[in-house]
């Protein structure tokens, strides 16, 4: 039985469909788009962070459904979340099985450098005041102290580190940990992507899994889109160019790293995705 059924005959109201990530891997342009389609229902807001925030998750799924309640009067199938902390968190797979067995899950990957580069940009710019609000400010203070102290004290810090600097500062903290440690503001760890897919693969079968490559998505986007509709078995109301897909993905971010230093922290990060496999 397809997701659609499922959802018709036994599912209709809860959350079918996640976008787990990655971070800075183009999931805000990805549930625009899929928003503007007739079938789907995006949360508002994009991400809603029920099942990591422990203070989200333990008000229930009645505070969890208001987040689609903007969107009720159309009359759409198929309910998302796009929240990439889900793909980081190790509890959130355990979290959203209890929900829905049944549900579905999309993986956009990227080149781990870049991934970490632009995460770089994106915690620089915040330091810097250029992207900083209240709402931000708020979503850091749903996760733990320890995270909050950390974050805080990273988007201080004068003057901004270095990208090399925090790379240095990420693996002399992680290398000293042998169990599921989560490391923030991660520039690396978000990047490894295949050891936090096993964590949804313990509770979903591999087929409820969709992985999109970046640089696919941002060449041939709606192709992409398209496929996406395969995966969950939706045979009409296919994107094409009347959709609004003016989102700007950005598919080279690391013009700032020679070859040399690309291969170098390329060589850095596999070997950290190594050892941390080799300690779980």
């Amino acid at each position: 039985m397809n997701l659609f059924k499922i959802l018709k005959n036994n599912n209709k109201d809860k959350v079918g469909l996640f976008i787990l990530g990655a971070q800075k891997c183009g999931t805000t342009s990805l549930h625009y788009y899929l928003s503007q389609h007739p079938l789907f229902l995006g949360s508002q807001p994009k991400e809603t962070d029920f099942f990591s925030y422990d203070r989200y998750y333990e008000k229930g799924v009645d505070f969890y459904h208001k987040f689609f309640d903007l969107n009720l009067k159309q009359k759409r199938l198929l309910k998302f979340d796009s929240s990439t902390e889900y793909l980081y968190i190790p509890y959130c797979a355990e979290r959203i099985k209890k929900y829905n067995p049944n549900s579905k899950f999309i993986i956009i990957k990227r080149d781990p450098v870049k991934r970490a580069i632009s995460a770089y940009k994106m915690y620089k710019a915040l330091s810097q005041g250029e992207l900083w609000s209240e709402a931000y400010f708020n979503r850091i203070k749903m996760h733990s102290s320890e995270f909050e102290s950390k974050m805080l004290k990273l988007l201080v810090r004068k003057p901004f580190p270095e990208f090399a600097d925090l790379i240095r500062e990420e693996v002399s903290l992680t290398s000293t940990s042998n169990n599921e440690f989560i490391y923030e503001p991660s520039l690396i760890a978000r990047g490894n992507y295949e050891h936090q897919k096993k964590r949804f693969l313990h509770y979903f079968p591999k087929e409820n899994i969709f992985e999109i490559d970046f640089e696919r998505y941002a060449e041939n986007t709606i192709e992409v889109l398209n496929e996406v509709l395969g995966f969950l078995d939706i045979k009409q109301d296919f994107f094409d160019e009347s959709y609004d897909l003016s989102i700007q993905l950005k598919s080279r971010e690391s013009f700032f790293l020679d070859t040399d230093e690309y291969i170098s922290f390329r060589h850095l990060f596999n070997e950290n995705y190594r050892n941390n496999e080799n300690d779980s």
